[in-house]
């Protein structure tokens, strides 16, 4: 359903992320003569905030539940690529562009996004975000990067 769908739900409600973590009760194995039924996983439901827009989408959690994702700004007409950890959501701007965003977290809390600027000549950049510095890499698209900083795009 998009958020657009349906003149009686709440707008603000709907267009928000939401991360959903599962976790599998642990428990012994069970004995050979008696099978068990598998166990449901368990969810909680975080509610990452907006950047003042109607969409907020979550592209990535890592093992430590940091998310990087997308936003659209409070004018609607932009988007952002965000952090959010610890209760706290992140603009991480758009490095002269007019848009960005997040695409993947590694585990020790560094990301990739892309910065876009559709006003001239569909301007493309990727960014590494570490350390609480963004900075713009050499190629135009972030796919991913890893433990040793090592990014593909």
């Amino acid at each position: 359903m998009s958020c657009s769908s349906s003149p009686h739900l709440n707008l603000a409600a709907l267009c928000v992320a939401f991360i959903c973590s599962a976790a599998m009760a642990a428990s012994p194995p069970p004995p050979a003569a008696s099978p068990r039924p598998a166990q449901n996983p368990r969810y909680e439901l975080i509610d990452v905030g907006s950047l003042g827009g109607l969409v907020t989408t979550a592209k990535h959690v890592n093992d430590f539940g940091e998310v990087i994702g997308t936003a659209n700004t409070a004018d609607n007409l932009s988007m952002h690529a965000y952090l959010w950890r610890d209760g706290q959501l992140e603009d991480l701007g758009t490095l002269g562009g007019n848009s960005s965003q997040g695409i993947k977290i590694n585990n020790r809390g560094q990301a990739v996004g892309n910065n876009f600027n559709f006003n001239t000549h569909n301007f493309s950049s990727a960014f590494l975000y570490r350390n609480g510095q963004t900075q713009i890499l050499p190629f135009d698209i972030a796919y991913a990067v890893n433990l040793q900083n090592q990014v593909v795009g």
